[in-house]
Parts: structure tokens; C-alpha cells; sequence
């Protein structure tokens, strides 16, 4: 039993309970064979058809002096399984002080970190309650989950709650231990003015928050962007953190930056009254797998270049991360008690310029990738460019700059581990080409 012991002492609850749900159900015999160590770390990323949520295969058997290898083997599991809470979120569980937060609201399950945030907390054993502004669209979120791998059942509930209005919110807060508030208000066509974006932004995240404080609820985790720390500042040579904050007023900062960086300050300013817990998750480009058409910019920009629609590779660098890192830090963020009252940044590793993401994609994809583009665009073109094309506008603040972050903080206080944004990459192009063809 040294195995089971080893594992259930350095991870706690969340292990001890999927261990006896794999006795119960047969995914986890007595008599496995040393050899099954090969299959552990495999096994901690794949749920068994069974089951909705992933599951270890773990040796019981007396293993008191276990050979070299299996030590290395080992080793590789325990890796696995600290650097991927998605997977086994029982460092959340511990902090919780094992008492088993039952149910957590996700606000926007229907979006791309939205429902990435909910399979992460299905797969830890947390019950979910998820709003979507149409209650038509409950089959797509569930749809998505199941190309994610879990079939909730009734452990999802979707409820109806806009951000732009007081309806449904009550409800949708009435009995949650937590939220995260993920979802932010949306414009079919670019705004005339930013309060066609900053104000929705802003009274939106306060209205989660004055909901969450009248049900007694103890933490809300806002999702954030690098948006509202990275923007509007003079070039530096150091990366950005959670001390920074986007200047609002700087020349060239477009709507989305500014609607990301008053509702932060205005979400701050809310909580400073107490009742409330409030972290932060500050996300640089959101990359990786997609479960349904909904998805980020950063990964259009990516559909883009493989699709070769993009002509030429624009000139800014910026940190990427993968989104289920994104959704594992929230739910570090969530349960945490070092986590209250503070903000964390979300980046994988050193920034890349749109460059070496091209080269990543050609080096992994290999003639699948033949239609990326290899020249970069001129930096006097793209800033022209950018004053009449909506889309660039966005990056107009961005370009030949390098907005490099660092997600040290997250890594220091909550064991945030990212995984290689290399691999993100790829995984991502596989995605989507899989998506669209």
C-alpha cells in the first residue's frame, strides 16, 4: 500500500475520494501489476468511459522497495499530477480545509474560459450552476463539456442570468460556497463610443457582486485580462506584474482595455467595504484546445494563419497561456486562502512575437502548416493599417512593443504550474483544424 499512502498523504481528500470511487466502479484493482505504472500519468488526463470525471489507475499492492524505474515512474505521476489541477483539483479541496465547497457558479459557461472553468470544477467533484443570457443554448454548453469529456448530468445546472440586467441573479448566487465570474458583456459591431463597452463592463461585474454578497457567498474569482495591467505604459525591459495597472488614459488604448481595467478597479473598490473575498486571474493570450466555435481572438489570430487568410505576421510580442492553465488557476484562486485580495497574472513562459508562434506552428504541424505566413508586416504598415481596420485597432497600443508578463506570483503562492506553451500551440492548431475540416 505504499503507493496509495504516499499519494493520498502528499494530496489529500480529492485523492482519497476518487481512490474509493475507483474500488466501487473497477477502474482500480488490488492485483495491478508494477508494470501499470507506465500507464498512471496517461490515465490522470483521460476520464474513463464510465466515469465523468478523470481517474488514476493507482497500485495497492505491497510495494516496499519498488524498483528504480518505478521510483522514476513515480516520480513522473506525482509531476503530473501538481502541475494539473484540471485534472486533480485537491490542492483546492485541502484549502478548503476538506470540507467539500459544493456547488461553484461559473457566469458565461457557454464561453470559451467559461466552459473550460466548469470542466475543471466537474472534474474535481464540485457541483455546477452556469448562466447564459439564453436558456436555448443549454444544449450547446453541455455539448461542449461532452467533447471536453465529462457528462454532467445533473451535477450542471444552467441558469438564466444577463449582466445587463438585476433578473435572475439572486437566483443564480442563492446557495453557491463560490463564483467565478468569467463572463463579460458582448457588442455585435465595434462601439461608437468606449462607454458603449466600459459601463456594461463595470455595472455588469458589480451586479455579480452585490448578488454574491447578499447570498452570503464567501469568494468570487473575476476573470480579468493582461489587458488591465499591460497597456499605456513606456517601453521597459522587465516583465509586467500584478503591481502594474493599464494607464486608461494613455494615447491609443482601445475600449476593451479600458472596460477590463475599470471593472477590475471597480470590483477592488467593491470589496474594500468587506462581506466579500475577491481574487483576480489576469490571462495574457488564451490559447489551446476549443470546444465549440466560441472562441478567443488569440485563436482566430492562430485559424487565421493556418488557414491563410492572415497575409503577413504583425509586429508585437505577448505572453500566451493555455486555457485549461487559465482554469486551473482559477479554481486555485477560488479556495486558496493566500489567494484573497490578490490578483495573478495567467502566462505560460517568455512572450512570443507572432513570429515565433508562426515558426512553432511549421515546426509542429509540418506540411499542415503551409499556408502560414512567413514575412512580418512592416511596423509603419501595421500602425496604419490599424487606424482603419477595426480589428487592428485593438492592437494598435500593442504593436512593436513586447508585452512580456510573468505569472512568478501564481507560481510562488498557489503552485501554478503552466505547461509548455510550445505544446499549447500545437494542440491548439490541431484543434482547430479538426474543428474546420
Amino acid at each position: 500500500m505504499v503507493v496509495e499512502f504516499y499519494l493520498a498523504d502528499r494530496f489529500g481528500g480529492a485523492f482519497r475520494r476518487s481512490l474509493d470511487a475507483g474500488k466501487r466502479d473497477g477502474s482500480i484493482r488490488e492485483d495491478a501489476a508494477p508494470d501499470d505504472f507506465r500507464q498512471f500519468t496517461a490515465a490522470l488526463r483521460r476520464p474513463a468511459p464510465e466515469r465523468t470525471q478523470p481517474m488514476p489507475a493507482v497500485l495497492l499492492h505491497d510495494l516496499d522497495a519498488p524498483p528504480r524505474r518505478y521510483r522514476r515512474d513515480l516520480h513522473l505521476i506525482v509531476d503530473e499530477v501538481e502541475r494539473s489541477p484540471l485534472a486533480w483539483s485537491s490542492q483546492a479541496y485541502d484549502a478548503a480545509g476538506g470540507n467539500e465547497m459544493t456547488e461553484v457558479l461559473v457566469t458565461g459557461g457557454s464561453g470559451y474560459i467559461g466552459s473550460w472553468c466548469t470542466l475543471a470544477l466537474l472534474n474535481a467533484g464540485y457541483s455546477v450552476r452556469t448562466t447564459v443570457r439564453d436558456l436555448s443554448r443549454e444544449t450547446q454548453v453541455r455539448e461542449m463539456l461532452r467533447r471536453g469529456g465529462a457528462e454532467p448530468g445533473d451535477q450542471l445546472r444552467v441558469v438564466r442570468a444577463d449582466l445587463s440586467s438585476d433578473d435572475g441573479w439572486a437566483q443564480a448566487v442563492a446557495g453557491v460556497d463560490g463564483v467565478l465570474h468569467v463572463a463579460s458583456p458582448t457588442l455585435t459591431q465595434a462601439p461608437k463610443s468606449d462607454d458603449e463597452m466600459v459601463r456594461p463592463a463595470i455595472d455588469g461585474t458589480l451586479r455579480v457582486l452585490r448578488a454574491a454578497r447578499a447570498a452570503g457567498v464567501r469568494r468570487v474569482v473575476l476573470t480579468s485580462a493582461i489587458g488591465a495591467i499591460a497597456y499605456g505604459h513606456a517601453p521597459r525591459d522587465t516583465p509586467f506584474t500584478e503591481q502594474d495597472w493599464t494607464d486608461v488614459d494613455a494615447d491609443g488604448i482601445q475600449p476593451y482595455q479600458k472596460s477590463k481595467t475599470l471593472a477590475e478597479r471597480a470590483a477592488w473598490d467593491f470589496v474594500r467595504d468587506g462581506g466579500l473575498e475577491l481574487a483576480t486571474v489576469n490571462p495574457t493570450g488564451v490559447l489551446g484546445p476549443v470546444l465549440g466555435s466560441d472562441y478567443s481572438p488569440s485563436l482566430t489570430a492562430i485559424n487565421r494563419m493556418l488557414d491563410g487568410t492572415m497575409p503577413a505576421l504583425l509586429p508585437f510580442a505577448t505572453g500566451y497561456v493555455d486555457v485549461r492553465d487559465v482554469a486551473a488557476l482559477h479554481l486555485l484562486a477560488l479556495v486558496e486562502p493566500a489567494a484573497a485580495g490578490e490578483r495573478f497574472i495567467a502566462t505560460s513562459g517568455r512572450s512570443l512575437w507572432m513570429r515565433d508562434v508562426a515558426g512553432i506552428l511549421r515546426e509542429r504541424l509540418g506540411e499542415r502548416a503551409a499556408k502560414v505566413p512567413t514575412k512580418e508586416m512592416p511596423l509603419w504598415a501595421a500602425k496604419g493599417l490599424a487606424k482603419v481596420n477595426p480589428q487592428l485597432r485593438q492592437l494598435r497600443a500593442a504593436l512593436g512593443r513586447d508585452l512580456a508578463a510573468s505569472s512568478a506570483k501564481a507560481e510562488r503562492l498557489l503552485g501554478f504550474k503552466p505547461r509548455p506553451i510550445e505544446d499549447t500551440i500545437a494542440e491548439t492548431a490541431e484543434s482547430l483544424l479538426a474543428l474546420h475540416h
